[in-house]
């Protein structure tokens, strides 16, 4: 994380597609391409301020020459009508210096807060569950969030 030493971001990019801007092909323009499913549609207004996807966006601008983010959504609510139209929609996400400053920033204070969890692991707040625990390869505190307690400790 840049700003934060020791403490690095991991994660996947569904892909980098290159869209041609001219016939020669010369300038192509390159897109993070993120493949999301939805239940019905209405979240979508949220997508240029989404902090994963503004995080995949920067990520892939420190390797390539990348300039937008490409979001392919796929409606899971079972619509009467089963068209396309209905079913898919394509959102394009510019890249936004001030849009990735202010992830950036969030970044870091999440990540400044990791390192204080790490040497003090009792200031952690217990978040068991299914996603938050066995996603990613567990968790290496799971163990300590099982443990018993009372009502006093809490």
């Amino acid at each position: 994380v840049p700003g934060v030493a020791g403490v690095g971001v991991r994660g996947f990019l569904d892909g980098v597609v290159a869209e041609a801007v001219d016939d020669n092909r010369t300038h192509d323009k390159l897109s993070v391409l993120e493949f999301k499913t939805m239940g019905r549609w209405g979240r979508e207004r949220l997508v240029p301020h989404d902090p994963q996807l503004l995080l995949y966006l920067w990520a892939a601008r420190q390797m390539f020459p990348v300039t937008a983010a490409r979001f392919d959504a796929v409606s899971t609510y079972q619509y009467k009508d089963p068209s396309p139209e209905k079913r898919f929609k394509r959102l394009v996400l510019e890249h936004d210096q001030r849009k990735e400053d202010r992830m950036l920033a969030d970044l870091q204070k999440v990540a400044r807060r990791v390192k204080q969890l790490h040497k003090n692991p009792d200031l952690a707040i217990r978040n068991v569950g299914m996603d938050t625990c066995h996603k990613f390869g567990g968790c290496e505190h799971m163990a300590r969030c099982l443990e018993p307690w009372t009502l006093e400790e809490a």
